[in-house]
């Protein structure tokens, strides 16, 4: 959804260049051919939260291809005793020099880090975002890293809690009484223990030996405490992408207006902060291109190419009306532009 904007003196170059960004989006930036920029560009947002850091390799035909993060990586383990961290070399000022990438023998970048071909890629030749925590980090760190733990504590209770919701809506009848037929039939179990061979299934009547007795189970569903436990885990696992919990659920049922206006004002903040990262890796690729296209004649090359903007997605507001006042009294005061607001 990033828009590219020229804003040089002269509107034809202006108009030339953003068709022609426009046309390769569509149908040459993607190496493979099955997706336009604005995927790849979602796609690389998508691995660089879930994976902590992503590559994309500026190709010499003119189109990009994404790197998993696993691809980039080294034979001799994530720890080299040389200059350099896992699949990433490096000067004696940290500088990156070259990528290692694990690609097949048909050029596709898979997942081999012990066997098939390894490419090198010099560091002017490939984009390479990463989520580092600390200043000396190369390599980034996956947003799920610290809450996977809280997603496996979700998983299970929603597990118990829709079994024992299964097991209260089910109605059991079971006969008892004398023994005309064999016994219950036995099987041996992994450690050779002797059971009883038992299958039950919904309608099903279960006929037992004399002298045994059955109780039926009656599993406690946690209706009143187990609502707020899923909100309470579901508001840790949305620390770390800066989410709240009305976004992260796309519940704002027990919100307000203030609440849910504080709420989107936070994710908003977040995803700001994203665009910006976004912003920089598209301004890259640009460069890049224009690079090209003023080199083989097809765009005329300009002093001021540098004067463009990116117009990021934006939002709907949460009330038109009191918005559209705000913005208003806002530029009569002289605290905002309306390009700012637009």
């Amino acid at each position: 959804g990033f828009r590219l904007q020229c804003q040089t003196d002269d509107p034809a170059w202006n108009d030339l260049v953003e068709a022609r960004w426009r046309e390769w989006g569509e149908h040459e930036a993607d190496s493979r051919g099955v997706a336009p920029l604005d995927a790849l560009l979602a796609l690389t947002y998508r691995s660089y939260l879930r994976d902590g850091d992503v590559g994309a390799v500026l190709q010499s035909d003119g189109r990009i291809r994404l790197v998993e993060s696993d691809e980039i990586s080294s034979r001799a383990g994530p720890f080299r005793p040389d200059a350099g961290v896992d699949g990433i070399d490096l000067d004696e000022q940290g500088r990156v020099l070259r990528y290692h990438i694990n690609a097949d023998a048909r050029g596709g970048y898979v997942d081999r880090r012990l066997q098939g071909e390894q490419i090198t890629v010099d560091a002017k030749d490939m984009l390479f975002l990463a989520r580092r925590q600390r200043l000396g980090q190369t390599r980034g760190v996956s947003a799920f890293a610290g809450v996977s733990w809280i997603l496996d504590q979700i998983d299970g209770q929603i597990e118990a809690v829709t079994v024992a919701a299964r097991m209260a809506a089910c109605f059991g009848l079971i006969l008892k009484r004398a023994a005309r037929f064999p016994g219950t039939q036995t099987v041996a179990d992994s450690a050779a223990i002797t059971r009883k061979k038992l299958r039950l299934e919904p309608g099903a009547m279960l006929e037992i030996d004399p002298g045994e007795s059955v109780e039926q189970i009656a599993p406690t569903h946690p209706a009143q405490s187990w609502p707020p436990m899923i909100q309470l885990l579901a508001r840790l696992v949305g620390r770390p992408f800066g989410l709240p919990l009305e976004v992260i659920l796309l519940d704002f049922s027990q919100s307000n207006f203030s609440s849910s206006r504080g709420a989107l004002l936070q994710a908003w903040q977040t995803w700001r902060c994203d665009q910006a990262v976004l912003e920089r890796f598209l301004e890259a690729v640009f460069a890049w291109r224009l690079a090209a296209w003023t080199r083989d004649g097809t765009l005329p090359f300009r002093e001021d190419w540098q004067s463009h903007v990116w117009l990021r997605p934006g939002w709907q507001w949460v009330d038109p009306q009191a918005e559209v006042q705000a913005g208003m009294a806002a530029i009569d005061a002289g605290f905002d532009t309306a390009s700012a607001i637009a």
